[in-house]
């Protein structure tokens, strides 16, 4: 027979369980079974004392549909909104790779060029046994060279301790392009280019020094171009500037203390991109589209590896019990985890971005309960 007090505590742990639920806050209207779906998952999600808000972007049937839960800054009462930015992680690899597939079809850069041909100097170390690392292995994490390109001296080290979040992205953002290219003299592959996948967010920032190389322009304003022109979409951005950066989201360590939000920039983090739910939704869209052909190209797979994994132009993809889908993931210091995923032939994608970097796992889980309820 269960104890009593044990039976009254778990009574207790049920209703305040119930009670904490009942208390998140949501625009989810519940009335359609893409809401019921979505409130299923964010609800579950939302259960754990680590969560804290939820934003949730769908593209279904060429419908979108946006979901919120929680607050933006616990305790103000205020959800989170589709005009608040967002720092995407590596997500924003997908969007270097749709970049090198502009500049394939603008004939400024070869997949198959050696990298050598786009920087200056000479790299004879850039090569193993007579193969060299080509522009397509940077964008699908094939391309043999060691994931971390510069080693930060222990004195360097010992600084960034005593720094806070913000010094420390400061002092990081110093690393350059000079810098880089200065450390990738002392680099070499490990085996051949392009025969083993390795997840390497140095190889995408070298392959951003590429394209400004090649069009002799910013990032920044190589993206931000191509998205306005090609998109239509003006609220994603590699760099806030200072009115833009009073509509911050508020992302929050993993102890729960509210991060500061600072410009991710230089060559020593990786790619960054900023962007509000509104245009992330329309950058899902066109990924189901694929009307513009840099879109298309970056889908094609370059790389195959096993059990249905492969690789496009920074897009991973796979197939779900027989459903085709590719997706990346992002995860921030600045107190974001996020997920994008796209079913082609569902004429589906999610977009989910939450304020708290706990569990990547989680999201997924999230993200698979309510394609399972809609497929």
């Amino acid at each position: 027979m269960m104890n009593i007090k044990v039976f009254i505590l778990l009574i207790g742990c049920i209703i305040s369980s119930d009670i904490s639920l009942a208390q998140v806050r949501t625009d989810n209207l519940l009335r359609s079974k893409l809401d019921t779906a979505v409130d299923r998952a964010a609800m579950k999600y939302m259960s754990d004392s680590t969560a804290n808000s939820l934003n949730i972007g769908i593209v279904y049937g060429g419908k979108t549909f946006s979901y919120h839960y929680g607050e933006n800054v616990k305790g103000s009462g205020k959800l989170p909104s589709d005009d608040l930015y967002y720092n995407i992680g590596s997500i924003a690899k997908t969007f270097t790779g749709t970049l090198l597939a502009q500049a394939v079809i603008d004939k400024r850069i070869g997949l198959n060029d050696d990298i050598r041909k786009y920087l200056p100097g000479t790299y004879p170390n850039l090569q193993y046994q007579g193969h060299p690392v080509t522009v397509v292995q940077l964008a699908n994490h094939t391309s043999a060279l060691p994931g971390v390109i510069r080693e930060l001296y222990p004195e360097e080290k010992n600084k960034l301790r005593e720094l806070d979040f913000v010094g420390q992205a400061n002092y990081l953002s110093g690393y350059n392009a000079d810098s880089l290219l200065k450390d990738l003299h002392n680099v070499v592959p490990d085996t051949i280019p392009g025969t083993r996948y390795r997840y390497n967010t140095n190889g995408v920032m070298l392959l951003q020094y590429i394209l400004e190389r090649a069009y002799h322009r910013s990032y920044k304003k190589l993206i931000t171009k191509y998205l306005q022109a090609r998109l239509g979409l003006y609220q994603i951005t590699p760099v806030l500037d200072k009115k833009q950066m009073k509509l911050a989201a508020q992302g929050y360590t993993k102890e729960g203390r509210r991060q500061s939000y600072v410009n991710l920039e230089g060559y020593y983090i990786g790619p960054s991109i900023n962007a509000t739910m509104h245009d992330l939704l329309g950058y899902v869209k066109a990924q189901l589209e694929e009307r513009d052909p840099a879109i298309r190209l970056s889908h094609q797979l370059t790389w195959t590896g096993q059990n249905g994994f492969a690789v496009g132009l920074n897009w991973m993809f796979n197939t779900e019990n027989g459903t085709p889908y590719f997706y990346h993931d992002g995860n921030t210091k600045l107190g974001f985890n996020s997920l994008c995923t796209i079913y082609p032939t569902q004429n589906l994608g999610i977009f989910i971005i939450a304020n708290d970097v706990h569990s990547q796992q989680r999201i997924g889980q999230m993200e698979n309960t309510i394609y399972n309820a809609v497929k």
